[in-house]
């Protein structure tokens, strides 16, 4: 390239750079465009009720896509804004309270679900935004219900359970007594409740050790400290907890009798929902379950010798879920 040429392209980009400013009267009309611009939208900001200035950037800017991407993201949050206040108003109306109880009380038909993770874990099965739980506030409301609601529920359950032993009623009328007129009962039902009558007898021989064992320690004065510390805690209140214990030996047994390939597929499919749901399905758990049906059904026959479940399978889907796919068949 000559030193002509580059003359040349060196005219030419200084007149493309000259060209390109604005003329000043240019850059007066802008500055009068923007004005226009900011005191129409203080004006939308008064008759909207919004703070003052909140257009004020929107209003600068110039070019389309920009203000629609700005205007797309308001509108945006807007509908979060609007959806947290239906969830709030939502998660402190009666319907929420009935939905949560009706939920809670087909959890407690099987005993493996204690811990009761699934609320966090499975929202829409109890008819909770999922976004519920990524507010603090929101979330430990929750948490408290269910906590209290269980309490609740459990107690009257536990009481039902004694009651039925001290009556003698056959595992129809203790079912229908558990589950109340809504929830259809198969024979899964009764496996799982004669299951938690016959922890609930053996229960009772446990706090008769218990209280034996104290009266020795009274007795004695000294003891091991170490059967002290998991003989002696026992009491009428601790049901659920010996429950729960009882369901760890059964993973435990049911982790043994499956093969390690089974035992990890169990583990991904089951481990997020909760720390007791490793190996749902293993054989284990449905032996305890139909053995102490069996064994109820002796102790407590029906009057006719008689007995069905009324239904042969669960039809609604969110029980299914619940007592199916999380909880032992």
């Amino acid at each position: 390239m000559s030193w002509d040429d580059l003359d040349d392209e060196h005219s030419q980009s200084l007149s493309s750079s000259v060209g390109s400013r604005r003329p000043h009267s240019d850059s007066t009309e802008d500055q009068e465009e923007v004005k226009r611009h900011r005191l129409f939208a203080d004006q939308v900001c008064k008759d909207k009720g919004l703070p003052e200035g909140s257009l004020a950037m929107f209003s600068e800017l110039e070019d389309p896509k920009l203000m629609m991407i700005s205007l797309m993201g308001m509108l945006i949050a807007s509908s979060e804004a609007q959806q947290w206040v239906k969830v709030h108003e939502y998660i402190g109306s009666q319907d929420y309270e009935s939905v949560m109880k009706d939920c809670l009380q087909i959890c407690l038909t099987a005993p493996n679900l204690t811990a009761y993770a699934c609320a966090k874990h499975h929202p829409s099965i109890f008819n909770l935004p999922s976004s519920a739980f990524q507010n603090a506030e929101l979330s430990n409301k929750i948490s408290v219900f269910i906590k209290e609601n269980l309490t609740t529920q459990q107690s009257i359950m536990k009481q039902k359970i004694s009651n039925s032993i001290t009556n003698k009623a056959n595992i129809s009328v203790l079912a229908r007594s558990l589950m109340g007129p809504g929830p259809k009962i198969t024979k899964a039902h009764w496996a799982r409740f004669t299951f938690l009558r016959s922890c609930f007898i053996n229960f009772q021989m446990v706090i008769e050790e218990s209280k034996a064992v104290r009266e020795a320690v009274g007795d004695e004065g000294t003891n091991d400290e170490e059967q002290l510390d998991t003989e002696c805690t026992w009491n009428m209140t601790n049901f659920w907890k010996y429950v729960d214990c009882l369901m760890q030996e059964i993973i435990k047994e049911a982790c043994n009798e499956g093969t390690p390939v089974e035992c990890q597929k169990f583990i991904n499919t089951f481990a997020p929902f909760s720390p007791q749901s490793s190996h749902l399905r293993l054989k284990c758990p449905n032996r305890f379950y139909h053995n102490a049906l069996k064994l109820d059904l002796l102790q407590f026959p029906a009057e006719d010798d008689i007995l069905t479940p009324p239904f042969e399978r669960i039809m609604i889907e969110w029980h299914k879920v619940l007592q199916g796919t999380m909880a032992w068949a």
